[in-house]
């Protein structure tokens, strides 16, 4: 069995601030964000692009979809 230490996380993966108890996972990888990093994050051009992938991966049951790379 895979591990998943998403929640035992104590820092963001991209900007290394501390999470303080909230804490998203990426659309386009598998990156633990904070808040900041996911709001940052949101406001890319090809975001829409990754949330579609995103919820197709879901709806054909995979949810451990790897995102579409940064």
């Amino acid at each position: 069995m895979i591990r998943d230490n998403f929640f035992e996380k104590t820092h963001c993966d991209r900007c290394k601030k501390p999470l303080n108890g909230a804490r998203i996972m990426s659309m386009y990888n598998q990156d633990c964000l904070c808040m900041d990093c996911k709001l940052e994050e949101s406001k890319r051009k090809d975001y829409p692009k990754a949330v579609e992938a995103e919820r197709k991966a879901v709806a054909k049951g995979n949810y451990n979809f790897k995102g579409i790379g940064l």
